[in-house]
């Protein structure tokens, strides 16, 4: 006796809130089979490529870090704590590191000095 499976029915329907939310979730890292399997989407993954490409999104602007494994392991448990994904919380660990570059010496430490030192204010003379 065979069963049959029902045929899997998908959502088409591309509305500026779900458009917006596909650029969100693009934006957050997520991979195209996850968002096409997000409830919010149920749809395939080539859709989720075609309609990305329509409204101008790329998944591949994002860039490769090589690190190894530990650190990776590390990061994801990080971002898993803070309800984030590992993308996200290196974008926001390089976005704090860049907005105080004093952070690249200390994270360092390497005997370095990597971050040029502040022009002198007015009245200061080097």
């Amino acid at each position: 006796m065979s069963q049959t499976k029902t045929p899997r029915t998908y959502s088409t329907e591309w509305t500026p809130i779900k458009a917006a939310r596909l650029a969100l979730m693009i934006a957050h890292g997520e991979s195209a089979k996850t968002i096409a399997a997000d409830p919010e989407f149920n749809t395939t993954e080539t859709n989720i490529w075609r309609q990305a490409s329509r409204l101008g999104l790329s998944f591949r602007d994002h860039p490769v870090i090589k690190m190894p494994r530990e650190a990776l392991a590390t990061l994801q448990a990080a971002a898993k704590v803070r309800q984030m994904t590992p993308q996200s919380l290196v974008s926001k660990i390089l976005n704090a590191v860049g907005a105080a570059p004093t952070l690249i010496d200390s994270v360092l430490d390497d005997g370095h000095r990597h971050t040029p030192l502040a022009p002198p204010t007015e009245g200061q003379h080097g």
